[in-house]
């Protein structure tokens, strides 16, 4: 289908990645068949605050959320004080596990509180949130940067790199799980899971590798972060290299 969009547009591993002339960063949204032809078929502006913006569409992250709730939906909770959340504040990051309702009054707080917060620590401890559209299920997820040891059900001492929690509740408890997890870390340098209200956990543990002498060499003098063993990448970790952001598991349900 032809277009007069000024954007140029690319779809990589179900999500739709906006390009723009003179745009330090892409904006991002998910991919479907039933609307892709017009999203693309139109120019998407950036606008105050990083908003994509279309005189036609209206603001990308809306237009999002009436595809995938329908419009009377999005319509009904605007007229009662609810706003469209960018989960993780980057309002160029328009998929719509991104996006959620949330009071606006809770949304500000979010904006002076735990946006913040999670920024300041992304290079300590990773914290990412999300939806799962199909499941209606949250999950957060703490990337550990720093090296981290928790003791599991059976009292197995663990090293993780990523642990995935997962919430059948709403919004705004994960959000103030988030805070909790945040102010604990910062203040302790530790995270107790049992306050927190997630109904499930997946740990991806991290690897014990045992490096040769001039590996070690050159992890610890910041000559690489990298690690390759047996055809693999190990990222190494308090190398230098940090990671903050992981996907989330789709279909994750109990």
């Amino acid at each position: 289908m032809a277009h007069s969009s000024k954007n140029t547009f690319e779809v990589i591993n179900n999500d739709i990645y906006i390009y723009g002339d003179g745009w330090e960063r892409v904006g991002l949204t998910t991919f479907c068949e039933s609307y892709y032809d017009e999203l693309t078929s139109v120019t998407w502006s950036k606008v105050k605050h990083n908003y994509l913006y279309n005189s036609k569409f209206g603001y990308l992250h809306r237009y999002i959320m009436e595809k995938w709730y329908n419009k009377n939906t999005v319509e009904e909770f605007t007229s009662k004080g609810w706003v469209v959340d960018h989960i993780n504040n980057d309002s160029m990051d328009c998929r719509i596990s991104n996006l959620d309702f949330l009071l606006k009054r809770l949304n500000t707080a979010k904006g002076q509180k735990l946006d913040i917060d999670r920024v300041r620590l992304l290079y300590r401890l990773a914290l990412n949130i999300c939806k799962d559209f199909y499941t209606g299920n949250y999950q957060l997820s703490l990337i550990c940067n720093e090296s981290m040891k928790i003791v599991n059900s059976c009292g197995r001492e663990i090293i993780p790199a990523v642990i995935h929690l997962l919430y059948k509740c709403n919004y705004k408890i994960v959000i103030s799980d988030a805070e909790k997890i945040l102010d604990l870390y910062d203040e302790y340098n530790k995270v107790n899971l049992k306050e927190l209200s997630f109904v499930d956990m997946k740990i991806q543990e991290a690897e014990k590798l045992q490096l040769t002498e001039q590996e070690a060499f050159e992890v610890s003098n910041g000559v690489r972060n990298i690690i390759a063993k047996d055809g693999e990448l190990f990222f190494v970790v308090g190398s230098g290299l940090k990671v903050i952001e992981t996907d989330y598991i789709h279909g994750w349900d109990v």
